[in-house]
């Protein structure tokens, strides 16, 4: 959302007060509310629509609250990253390993050999006529 030198205009400032804004009275002040049947609270409005008031006027205001929700957004980011990849990975690599382990499969050919010279494995090159049409 930056600019290529890494400014903020106030185009995208202006968005981001209004949108800002918007999700926060939409989730704190309708959503929340509706889901727990409870009263609705005033402070979304309080918070939402002065932010909404700032973008519009004058978007340059909203600059501290937009670095400051950029960097909680890269650190929720990371965090989110982290939990994804840790999931995939032992729901879906371990058990891929262990069963490979279970069948006697070993892809990188790791057995140690000692009649063996060398562990190399000659490539098998291609004609000049494969690179022609990969697709």
């Amino acid at each position: 959302m930056h600019n290529a030198n890494g400014s903020v205009d106030n185009k995208q400032l202006r968005s981001f007060g209004l949108i800002f804004a918007a999700l926060l009275i939409v989730i704190f002040a309708g959503l929340l509310p509706w889901l727990t049947e409870r009263a609705i609270p005033r402070w979304p409005f309080w918070t939402g629509v002065p932010v909404a008031v700032l973008g519009l006027v004058w978007p340059r205001g909203l600059l501290p609250l937009y670095r400051v929700w950029m960097k909680f957004g890269e650190v929720m980011g990371r965090i989110n990253t982290f939990i994804i990849l840790s999931v995939l990975f032992y729901l879906m690599v371990t058990p891929i390993g262990w069963l490979m382990r279970l069948f006697g499969k070993d892809p990188m050919r790791r057995q140690l050999d000692a009649a063996q010279q060398s562990y190399r494995v000659p490539s098998t090159g291609h004609d000049k006529a494969h690179m022609e049409k990969p697709y």
